[in-house]
């Protein structure tokens, strides 16, 4: 009888170690997901920047082409009124 209850105390341990060890992994299991959420937000925010800053160059050389064509005009227009 003292033998069972032996067992019995082992059988406990052991599951109460498997226990542990289940809710360990469960919640490594979150710190990785949670991570790698993190880090495809982190991407995505990279790659709306990217984005942005391209159409930021494109906005900036079409204004530069409009005000060295506004110049162009402008000198031509005052050259036509120098005595």
């Amino acid at each position: 009888m003292i033998r069972f209850f032996s067992n019995l105390n082992v059988a406990r341990k052991i599951s109460s170690g498997f226990t542990l060890i289940f809710i360990l992994m469960v919640i490594v299991c979150i710190i990785v997901y949670f991570s790698i959420t993190a880090i495809n937000t982190v991407l995505d925010m990279n790659t709306q920047i990217g984005t942005a800053a391209q159409e930021q160059s494109a906005i900036t050389q079409e204004v530069s082409k409009e005000i060295a064509n506004l110049s162009s005009k402008l000198q031509r227009l005052v050259s036509q009124f120098k005595v």
